[in-house]
């Protein structure tokens, strides 16, 4: 069988098949929410790793990378032709077939790169020429260099009306490839007329289309960026400016997917080569699996305006349930106002440099994304907050990953949650400031290690929480080290009210007149809290107060006021690290 069907006939054939429908007929298909995977059909597997997108009509398997639309799919699961696969669907869908047309597709193709590749030698030579002067120009005023117009190939398409048709007539007679992979239009104008021209390049290093950028009155209506026609050879969503160059990078160079030509040229420029860009849309899933192949963990650089962040919240949205170990995004947001081409123009590329050094992990971008929307941190919006993130974590299908993200983002709801609560209720305002002001007054950490004593005699029960702080409380104080060794062994033998904690101590000749001396007042007032959580927050408040570094309890409370707004792995670490050393997980607010 030889020949190939239009372009056409076959857009139409991938619109009218539902991908998800083939896979549920040769393998198992499970839903996740919007999102569908598949045990995949071409290696053995017991857990879906084959995303599989109605909506575009196309898979991927993280396993063994196989990829493609309806199509590509039929042929490989039933060893049979492209057109084979092509006549199969048609009738499994109710299409009736067109009459084959005789050239041979091989040869079509094949034409239609040498028609691309001379059209993007006719762009970059009008760009040297006298049409091309004010576009050159105006590239050259943007510190585009000679040589990276060289290096990229950058063109013009001259603005005259038929003159990109007249030449390409004479490269290739056939109209309707001109059409089809060409930039002409129906009327016969160049598509880009007026416009700088990026060739780009598909995986192997060939021309299968280009972007044209306008650069003269760009607050016109038209578009300031367009693209060549889809085509066989052309899928926007498919295609990364760059790629085949960032390929050819070192592999232990950082892969960067930033979001314009532009922005790809002056990175280049100041020397970060391996870097990639969508098409002037933004950045699809399968950009990022393309992504994938030559880098497990791509740094995605943002603009740090509000676009910006909006592009990285859509991104994240989309790429939840592809991540897996060996598949992730890290993030580079750049500072407001800021993108790449103009901090390289200002001189600021070790401010880029740095930036690539410590990106922030999904894990971040997850959090600050969700939290960033609450305007009021109250019980309610911690409860929304824990939702919304359960319901994103929901959708990794990964589930070791999906499990490890569970655990992260719980811990940081926790702390979190605890800091709204401890801003938002006080129960024990008035009795910790009325002690607190006395201890302040008198300025003795005596008194206060002997009104903290007095709240366990008290409060026996306040051990199974504050064990280690009260550990450390009478390690270094010769008055009640003994004291304290018999209150732990009573509460450890059982002796956990107030009532069998003051007899055992009696009975064990230690002297407790001084709880009814001078601090008797104090005394009272530990015992006649009721509440042990009320207690306790006292307890912990002057704790904190009397026995920790200052500097060390104002780096914890401003390191979890700056977590509720914007997430930092490092800082959430280091305010681990305090509170489980210093705080035992909790903090005065």
């Amino acid at each position: 069988m030889t020949g190939f069907y239009s372009q056409d006939f076959l857009d139409v054939l991938r619109d009218r098949v539902t991908i998800s429908q083939l896979f549920s007929q040769k393998t198992t298909i499970r839903r996740h929410g919007r999102d569908v995977f598949a045990i995949c059909p071409f290696h053995q597997e017991k857990t879906p790793s084959c995303k599989v997108d109605d909506g575009k009509g196309f898979f991927y398997c993280f396993g063994c990378g196989a990829s493609g639309d309806a199509i590509e799919f039929v042929r490989k699961t039933e060893n049979l032709s492209f057109l084979e696969a092509v006549e199969k669907l048609a009738l499994q869908f109710g299409m009736e077939l067109p009459t084959l047309q005789k050239d041979k597709a091989d040869s079509h193709i094949k034409k239609a790169y040498a028609l691309i590749e001379h059209t993007a030698v006719w762009y970059h030579n009008n760009l040297k020429s006298k049409a091309g002067e004010r576009a050159l120009e105006y590239l050259l005023g943007r510190g585009v260099s000679e040589e990276l117009i060289n290096k990229f190939r950058l063109g013009y398409a001259p603005i005259s009306r038929d003159v990109t048709f007249r030449h390409l007539k004479a490269f290739e007679p056939d109209a309707k490839l001109l059409q089809d992979f060409g930039p002409i239009t129906q009327n016969l104008r160049d598509r880009f007329s007026g416009r700088i021209i990026f060739p780009i390049e598909d995986d192997k290093g060939r021309v299968v289309g280009f972007g044209g950028r306008i650069f003269e009155n760009e607050d016109r209506p038209s578009a300031k960026y367009i693209n060549s026609q889809e085509s066989a050879l052309f899928h926007k969503k498919l295609l990364l400016y760059n790629l085949y160059n960032a390929k050819q990078m070192p592999q232990d160079a950082p892969l960067i997917l930033c979001e314009g030509y532009m922005d790809v040229l002056a990175l280049y420029k100041a020397n970060i080569g391996r870097v990639v860009a969508p098409l002037g849309t933004a950045i699809s899933e399968e950009q990022i699996i393309s992504c994938w192949k030559i880098c497990q963990e791509p740094i995605i650089m943002l603009d740090g305006d509000n676009a910006g962040i909006r592009a990285a919240e859509r991104l994240m949205e989309k790429i939840v349930p592809y991540l897996r170990s060996g598949c992730s995004l890290k993030f580079c947001i750049l500072p407001k106002d800021e993108d790449p081409d103009s901090l390289v123009a200002s001189g600021k590329t070790s401010l880029i440099a740095n930036f690539i050094k410590e990106p922030k992990s999904i894990l971040e971008m997850l959090w600050s994304m969700h939290v960033s929307k609450i305007t009021k941190h109250t019980p309610e919006s911690a409860a929304s907050l824990r939702h919304s993130l359960r319901n994103t974590i929901g959708r990794i299908v990964d589930a070791d990953l999906r499990q490890t993200y569970g655990k992260a983002i719980a811990a940081l709801l926790k702390d979190y949650t605890d800091a709204v609560i401890r801003s938002t209720i006080r129960p024990t305002k008035i009795q910790r400031l009325s002690v607190g002001n006395k201890l302040k007054q008198q300025d003795t950490s005596d008194l206060a290690a002997k009104i903290l004593v007095a709240t366990i005699l008290n409060h026996p029960h306040l051990l199974s929480r504050i064990e280690q702080q009260f550990l450390e409380l009478i390690a270094n104080r010769v008055d009640l080290n003994n004291l304290g060794d018999a209150v732990l062994s009573l509460y450890q033998s059982g002796s956990c009210s107030r009532e069998q904690l003051l007899a055992g101590l009696t009975e064990r000749g230690h002297d407790l007149s001084w709880l009814g001396e001078g601090l008797y007042k104090y005394a009272r007032f530990a015992r006649d809290i009721a509440d042990d959580d009320v207690a306790y927050n006292g307890w912990i408040s002057m704790w904190e107060t009397s026995f920790i570094k200052k500097n060390v309890n104002e780096e914890a409370k401003l390191l979890a006021n700056k977590l509720k707004t914007s997430f930092s792995e490092s800082d959430w670490t280091r305010l681990q690290a305090l509170k489980s050393s210093v705080f035992n997980g909790k903090m005065e607010e």
